[in-house]
């Protein structure tokens, strides 16, 4: 009879402190990163990942400006914002600036620039964030290209997994954008408690 451990690894506490000073459960979910076989028994590691904050932030339903830059785009969204949001929000690092000095180029011809057929990956790291703080601030506009509805609104949420932080964005439950964006000092994480689950 083949066997199956699961193996969960809590690297964080379930509980935090609401406003009101009473203790509220946190949402988890749990993230298989590896398994192996010896002989008929299975070993499968998974680590916990804990949504630190979930809000729901209202999008823009258009766009005022007569330039627009594509920052995603897959076969069910396509995420845009204005040229002068976009601008706006770029860090002022080497490689942020270069993106931008590429896409004003391509504005002074264009109407529509789609950064999201960038190859470089130093600008490909810098607009992933660029895309995570436009959308948090309900800055972009979002189409369903299957529906060919402006979409209202993104649900945010924060996570802790392990020693890394970052942001989910979800759209319908589907997730379009995840960065990282904390790497925690391993002695600053709170002790690991394992709980090992046999399954016959």
């Amino acid at each position: 009879m083949k066997r199956i451990f699961f193996l969960i690894i809590l690297s964080t506490l379930l509980f935090t402190t609401n406003v009101s000073g009473q203790l509220r459960e946190m949402q988890t979910d749990t993230v298989e990163f590896f398994s192996y076989e010896v002989g008929d028994t299975t070993f499968v590691f998974s680590q916990l990942r804990v949504i630190l904050s979930d809000t729901i932030v209202k999008l823009a339903k258009e766009i005022d400006d007569t330039k627009t830059v594509i920052l995603l785009k897959n076969r069910n969204f396509e995420v845009k914002v204005s040229l002068s949001d976009f601008e706006k929000n770029v860090n002022n690092d080497y490689w942020s600036k270069k993106m931008l000095e590429k896409v004003l180029r391509k504005a002074e011809s264009r109407n529509i620039v789609n950064v999201s057929k960038i190859r470089n990956r130093n600008m490909q790291e810098r607009l992933e964030f660029i895309i995570a703080n436009l959308l948090k601030k309900g800055q972009c506009l979002i189409l369903n290209k299957r529906t060919n509805e402006i979409m209202p609104e993104i649900r945010c949420q924060y996570y802790r997994f392990g020693v890394v932080q970052g942001r989910r964005f979800l759209v319908n439950n589907i997730l379009i954008l995840e960065t990282i964006d904390i790497r925690a000092a391993a002695n600053n994480i709170d002790p690991i408690i394992k709980r090992i689950e046999i399954r016959e």
